[in-house]
């Protein structure tokens, strides 16, 4: 590794740390049509997964390797699928269905964004009936700690 890349190290986490507050003060302010009239456009369900991937913490995630699978719904009933695939200690988003997830995620479009901005537990969601699960109910209990969003 270059010095110039070991110089560059604490600006890309300052960046990336002023980034999720940010995130975070957006999500806590917004309402639910907000959310949703953000989210829709593919670009900016795109960072957001991104935030997730870069926040997976291998060390939480117990050996587990594997997809999650998200349906999110919108208000107007169409679901968007997202995946994040864990292997070799990190995880990657891309569009579209797993093909044999460990864990899916069922959610509004809306509670995605609050899950990734820290402001929403998936417990709470899950028990608040804001959140169905199919799958490793296990994994979902360490989804929080994986991804750095505990609420």
């Amino acid at each position: 590794m270059s010095s110039r890349s070991l110089r560059d190290r604490p600006r890309i986490a300052a960046a990336r740390r002023g980034a999720e507050a940010a995130l975070r003060g957006w999500v806590r302010e917004a309402d639910d049509r907000k959310l949703e009239r953000v989210l829709r456009r593919g670009p900016a369900l795109r960072v957001l997964f991104a935030a997730l991937a870069r926040a997976y913490r291998p060390e939480a995630a117990e050996g587990f390797e594997g997809a999650l699978a998200f349906e999110l719904r919108t208000s107007d009933g169409d679901v968007r699928r997202w995946t994040i695939a864990v292997a070799s200690g990190r995880a990657t988003a891309r569009p579209g269905p797993a093909a044999d997830p460990a864990l899916t995620l069922q959610l509004a479009l809306p509670d995605v964004a609050r899950f990734a901005a820290g402001e929403l537990d998936p417990g709470r969601a899950l028990l608040e009936g804001r959140l169905d699960l199919k799958g490793d109910f296990g994994l979902a209990t360490r989804l929080g700690e994986m991804f750095g969003t505990r609420a």
